[in-house]
Formats: structure tokens, C-alpha cells, sequence
């Protein structure tokens, strides 16, 4: 995973406060909470306490790359028919973290598809979820009217 002894060649750079920068639309990772960022803020502006700031480094580094390959999972999944992933970001420490995400389906974006790339991650969000559904929602309502003609045609001898 991610090495410690760089982070403390970093403490004495000036950092930004946790606020990240957002995507319209895009959700954040579920671990970038209220109370993280707290935390993020705390171990910030007391520079005595190393090694949790350290920690929350590394955390960053964890969520940011999960985050990238969460999103460029959908990327790949969606086969053309999603945008480049937009990111949500914060920087710390002259550097910038993603924390959240998102690939949004263009329009006309077949339901078989769109259900592939929204569950495409290993850990499907809770929006990644939704499009899921409403995905599987639209084939089955295809498939109802795939059926029904058959009969209707079945019942006039086409």
C-alpha cells in the first residue's frame, strides 16, 4: 500500500482547509464524512500530533485511488457511452486528492449497458445502486412488451 516515511517530509508545507472542490452530481466516498474531515481540519492546524496527521494522509492516498478506480471502472464498463469520470477533490498539502466521483451516461445509453457500468465496481455506491435498478426496471418493462406482442402476433397468426 502506501509508504509513511514521505508524509512527514510534508508536514511542513502549508496546507488548505478540507473543504473539497465538487462535481455537480458526483457522490463522495462514504469514508470522506463530516467527522473526517473534522478530523483532517484538527490534525492540520495542530501540527504537535504527527502522527495523526500521518494517518489521515494516508487515508487520503487509500480513498483517492479507491475513488479513481471506482470511476474509471464505470468508464470502462460503460464502453463509450459514459463521460470521462469528473472528480471531486481537496488538496492537501500542495497536493490534490480525489474523494469523490462520478461518469455520467450520455443520453439514449442502452439499459443493458448503463446496468453493466453502474455495478461494474466492487463496491457499488448507493447511486450506482439507483441506475442499477432503474436499468433493470426499463429491461423487464422491455421485455413485458417484447412478450406481449409475441402473443398479439401469436394470436393473429403472424
Amino acid at each position: 500500500m502506501l509508504r509513511m516515511a514521505p508524509v512527514l517530509l510534508l508536514l511542513f508545507l502549508v496546507a488548505t482547509p478540507a473543504a473539497p472542490a465538487r462535481a455537480a452530481g458526483c457522490e463522495t466516498h462514504p469514508e470522506f464524512t463530516a467527522s473526517f474531515r473534522k478530523s483532517l481540519n484538527r490534525a492540520l492546524y495542530s501540527v504537535q500530533n504527527q502522527q495523526h496527521l500521518a494517518q489521515v494522509i494516508y487515508q487520503m492516498r487509500r480513498i483517492h485511488r479507491e475513488v479513481t478506480e471506482h470511476e474509471l471502472t464505470h468508464f470502462y464498463a460503460a464502453k463509450g457511452w459514459g463521460s470521462k469520470p469528473s472528480y471531486d477533490t481537496i488538496e492537501l498539502y500542495g497536493k490534490v486528492y480525489r474523494v469523490g466521483g462520478c461518469v455520467r451516461l450520455k443520453a439514449g445509453t442502452p439499459a443493458r449497458i448503463a446496468l453493466i457500468a453502474a455495478l461494474a465496481p466492487k463496491r457499488p455506491s448507493a447511486q450506482d445502486r439507483r441506475v442499477a435498478a432503474e436499468a433493470r426496471r426499463i429491461l423487464a418493462d422491455a421485455e413485458r412488451r417484447r412478450r406481449l406482442l409475441e402473443n398479439l402476433q401469436r394470436q393473429h397468426g403472424r
